[in-house]
């Protein structure tokens, strides 16, 4: 009797602690009335210190990795007659009827990718530009041509020693912290074989099916990102409203901060002579040095999740930042001492402070779509000196686009909780 009831007893504890092993894989969800009362914390289970500095570490890593790509350029496309242009020189062009600049990473890197306290990541960047025109008679256009596209397959290689980033972001307010390096190389060609310079219209260049082609370039990077102090909302108006309106099933997002990241990135480009086209060269009308600017705002609210009963509300996500809106300022300017523009039988010497031809300035709002990782919509509005659509280079334009972008944008993917 006895061995009979041990057996039960620990057939019954077997049994116990499969159920809580098998529920010990989802999170629990909790209710609460009010939520706006009561902030969710996870404690932290307590672990040897060669752990936890080791899990620090891959975290930091994979912080950095995540960073440097979700702060790279992302892609757009301009659908038909959304990308408009007004030539200052050059040929006026009719609205695009495609404009697209195809430039989203493969990213390698990870918690794993640091040797030392080295963390570092690569960018493999198969990236390329079309303009799809209009037909155009005056230029010769009949087919809705893909006007001398641009290739510009590059790798580019980020790094950054640990004490020069924050992974837990304890230091608050706009400073410069999370500094990288990076070096970027890229072949730019246009596929075209025709003469570079046109036979038709002397003294210009030939855009129609002139041979544009580097054989290598580098840029050399310094960037940083760093995050503002969190502007609290979790009592504000808006919340308490979302909070009085409960029904069955009903989803809600509480605003909990008001977060912002900026990030930014200059950097020299360098055309080596001798990889760059031997006939613009000698005509000293392409940029080989250049100053490169990049930087960019990120709105991203965080927000913690809830589904209403009718009487009380659940909590079915962790608080997590959401990447809402994402500002850039892109600027390149021309720095070549004996850089001339215009007509290529007698160049004009462009001055050195001349924005009108050595600056490229443009600037892009993306709003993104849902809580889509990948997808926004985005406009653009640009000024180039230096038109940077390959053979193109020696017309300046204003540039205005609408379209859909995709890249890595800062959205958590959190399963819910039961």
């Amino acid at each position: 009797m006895y061995n009979h009831m041990e057996m039960n007893c620990k057939l019954l504890l077997v049994a116990l602690l499969l159920i809580c092993f098998g529920f010990s894989g989802y999170a629990q969800s909790n209710s609460y009335p009010f939520p706006r009362t009561q902030p969710y914390i996870r404690p932290r289970p307590a672990m040897p210190d060669s752990v936890v500095r080791q899990i620090d570490r891959r975290a930091s890593n994979f912080y950095f990795f995540s960073t440097i790509r979700k702060i790279s350029e992302p892609s757009t496309i301009s659908f038909p007659f959304l990308s408009l242009t007004h030539n200052v020189t050059g040929t006026q062009k009719k609205p695009f009827v495609l404009d697209a600049d195809i430039q989203t990473p493969i990213a390698i890197g990870g918690k794993r990718f640091s040797i030392g306290n080295w963390m570092y990541t690569i960018h493999v960047i198969p990236r390329f530009k079309v303009r799809i025109f209009q037909d155009d008679p005056s230029v010769g256009d009949e087919s809705i041509p893909v006007r001398t596209p641009s290739t510009i397959p590059g790798v580019a290689y980020y790094g950054a020693l640990r004490k020069w980033w924050d992974d837990k972001e304890e230091k608050r307010g706009y400073s410069f912290e999370n500094i990288f390096v990076g070096l970027y190389a890229f072949h730019h060609s246009n596929g075209q074989d025709g003469p570079e310079l046109d036979t038709i219209n002397i003294g210009q260049v030939n855009t129609y099916n002139g041979n544009f082609g580097e054989q290598v370039a580098f840029e050399f990077i310094l960037g940083g990102k760093t995050s503002s102090d969190d502007i609290p909302k979790i009592n504000s108006n808006r919340n308490a409203k979302k909070e009085a309106d409960n029904s069955p099933g009903k989803q809600m997002f509480l605003k909990v901060y008001q977060r912002s990241e900026l990030y930014w990135k200059v950097s020299y480009e360098l055309h080596p002579r001798k990889a760059s086209n031997q006939v613009f060269d000698s005509l000293s009308i392409y940029g080989r040095h250049r100053l490169n600017l990049n930087v960019g705002l990120s709105l991203m609210p965080r927000l913690w999740e809830f589904i209403g009963d009718g009487k009380t509300w659940w909590d079915v996500s962790n608080e997590a930042n959401y990447e809402r809106w994402r500002f850039t300022l892109n600027a390149n300017y021309i720095m070549d001492g004996d850089y001339a523009s215009g007509n290529t039988l007698n160049p004009e010497q462009v001055k050195q402070f001349d924005l009108s031809r050595r600056l490229n300035l443009w600037l892009t709002a993306y709003w993104v779509i849902g809580f889509s990782q990948h997808a926004a919509l985005f406009t653009q509005v640009g000024y180039y000196g230096s038109d940077n659509y390959n053979i193109y280079f020696n017309q300046s334009l204003w540039n205005f686009k609408l379209g859909i972008a995709f890249g890595f944008f800062d959205q958590q993917e959190l399963p819910d909780k039961r």
